[in-house]
């Protein structure tokens, strides 16, 4: 990921942005997009689409990766000369199983974005299931915090928050997916599937599924029919 700070509208509109934006960024892309890269960030200047004419570039550049760069440039993937002008102030965040320290507030967090999300107001969280998040080793990192947090505030009727410790994979196991690498459609897909076990397969009106996951009916139609759920239809005035 990078992020570009202090840039002029003129830039959004740019080969730079393009780049920046695209598949060329990432250490998998093609090495031709990194040389592009690495010219604007080297002669901090631009130039537009469809313009003849190089533009200064006053910008500001933030990397973010969780691949090994210095292999990648060993095995020839990713340019030596964009790594060593990207990696001017190296910040190493550790996983989040050596920074437990860290999750009542990323738990907070997340609760907060999926209650706008969802329409649901979560008072406290269960001391259990605290215990189970802060002593479970994150094999999936933040990542598979925030979709079990999901699926707990999707599966959740009341103002308590509540996870099953069968959600959470063993320790050193690896005969289960751990959630953190579910596709986002699997987690969507199971995800609704709980909440329509959860309300009895009610869909329309209080208490029903589309309720419970934030979602208006035709909505929740379209995702089931997407994911092939098939369920009684049932409308409660």
């Amino acid at each position: 990921m990078l992020l570009v700070a202090g840039i002029s509208k003129i830039i959004a509109r740019s080969e730079f942005d393009r780049i920046c934006s695209g598949p060329d960024l990432r250490p998998s892309g093609a090495v031709h997009g990194q040389a592009k890269l690495l010219r604007v960030i080297q002669e901090r200047e631009f130039r537009a689409v469809g313009d003849t004419r190089t533009r200064p570039a006053d910008i500001r550049l933030i990397a973010a990766t969780n691949r090994d760069l210095k292999t990648m440039v060993a095995e020839g993937t990713f340019r030596d000369d964009l790594f060593y002008r990207l990696n001017v102030f190296p910040i190493q965040v550790p996983p989040l199983r050596e920074r437990c320290e860290d999750i009542p507030a990323l738990i907070n967090h997340f609760i907060r974005l999926f209650e706008r999300r969802m329409n649901k107001h979560i008072t406290r969280v269960n001391r259990r299931t605290m215990e189970l998040l802060m002593n479970y080793h994150w094999p999936g990192n933040v990542r598979e915090l925030e979709h079990i947090l999901e699926r707990a505030m999707i599966v959740t009727a009341g103002d308590t928050l509540e996870i099953d410790a069968t959600w959470l994979s063993p320790a050193g196991g690896s005969a289960a997916k751990p959630d953190g690498q579910l596709t986002m459609a699997e987690i969507e897909r199971r995800g609704i599937l709980e909440a329509l076990e959860r309300c009895g397969g009610k869909i329309y009106g209080r208490s029903g599924a589309a309720e419970a996951l934030g979602l208006k009916p035709s909505t929740l139609y379209g995702k089931m029919r997407k994911h092939r759920i098939r369920t009684e239809r049932r409308r409660i005035g």
